[in-house]
């Protein structure tokens, strides 16, 4: 919760978590520049440098899949990351459920 608050992307929890210390992170490719990816990994720095003020979610409630869990879980006290990077303007919407593969990496090549 903290990643995503802090640096606007969020964790993909796959099922190699536990074999190593590593989180993968979700960040809209068509939907960045540059700077502000600069920007998100130094705000991902920051948060782990801050990691021991940051606390665990606690589950709350069970459930089969992961949509049905509970959490709680208290805000960090942590001074914000400030980005000061222009707005992204986005102007290509990449349809993947709805292409296949060719048709994306043309769409990907079309936007530049």
């Amino acid at each position: 919760a903290s990643l995503y608050l802090f640096s606007g992307v969020r964790a993909h929890a796959n099922r190699f978590v536990e074999r190593n210390d590593l989180v993968s992170v979700e960040i809209p490719r068509l939907m960045i520049s540059n700077d502000q990816l600069g920007q998100v990994a130094d705000s991902i720095i920051h948060l782990y440098d801050k990691r021991d003020k940051v606390p665990p979610m606690q589950a709350i409630g069970v459930g089969r899949w992961r949509d049905q869990m509970m959490y709680r879980w208290v805000f960090p006290d942590i001074k914000p990351f400030l980005f000061n990077t222009a707005p992204y303007l986005v102007h290509t919407i990449e349809e993947v459920g709805n292409l296949n593969r060719d048709e994306r990496q043309h769409a990907i090549r079309q936007a530049g």
